[in-house]
């Protein structure tokens, strides 16, 4: 018997308790389903404390589970609508930093396909930051060691005022990036409404910095205009 599988580490998402409905109902849609079987798996671990169930209305059930958490992990089994041929196992692993996703069975056509089916869906949740868990991350990381170091050589060389500040500019704009790093990872949120400072607070934080990069930059302005009128 030939076995054929995909596993894969893909980049952070955000859920929703809609979207995880949605995503165990996508999981499932090709297998033979037995109401209180093994075949399926939910289960994740808080303070020391793990909880698993066999459905996904029974794990959230526990009022042990936070409110807002990331890692999960899901596992179907057994033997799908096609019978002995099509998809044996799946795995989805969520974690702070990625998701692990793992498909086998005996059908290579379907196992590419369900693998697809779950990719897309989690692809389309990712959060605004996604891509500092790509080579990008390496680059800004360069970018504001390259700013730490050059900065004082610069300054020693006589750099004029404009160059220091384009050069302040881009060090204060890379950091503020990187320490968005956090707003990156994955999140499972089980709360029926979201607050208006929840669903916009990436963009209300990016806002923010934007604007308090401007206010330095406006001020080192303001004083060397002073500093020249003395």
């Amino acid at each position: 018997m030939i076995t054929y599988s995909k596993l894969k580490d893909l980049h952070p998402c955000r859920l929703n308790k809609s979207d995880l409905f949605e995503l165990v109902e996508i999981i499932q849609s090709d297998f033979l389903i037995t109401k209180g079987s093994d075949d399926f798996r939910i289960s994740s671990s808080f303070d020391g404390t793990e909880i698993h169930e066999n459905s996904l209305e029974d794990f959230l059930k526990h009022k042990k589970i936070p409110k807002v958490f990331s890692n999960l992990y899901i596992n179907q089994y057994g033997k799908t609508n096609n019978g002995d041929e099509g998809i044996s196992h799946l795995q989805l692993k969520f974690y702070n930093s990625f998701v692990s996703l793992y498909v086998s069975g005996s059908s290579e056509s379907l196992v590419i396909g369900k693998f697809s089916q779950v990719t897309d869906f989690l692809r389309k949740r990712r959060p605004f930051f996604w891509f500092f868990h790509t080579k990008m991350s390496y680059f800004i990381r360069g970018v504001l060691a390259g700013s730490v170091l050059f900065f004082p050589i610069l300054l020693h060389r006589g750099l004029d005022i404009l160059g220091i500040l384009l050069l302040l500019g881009i060090a204060l704009f890379f950091f503020s990036v990187h320490a968005m790093t956090k707003f990156s990872h994955t999140k499972i949120n089980l709360q029926d409404k979201i607050s208006f400072m929840e669903k916009y607070k990436t963009v209300i934080i990016i806002i923010g910095i934007v604007a308090s990069i401007f206010t330095i930059i406006g001020v080192i302005l303001e004083f060397i205009m002073w500093q020249s009128s003395q």
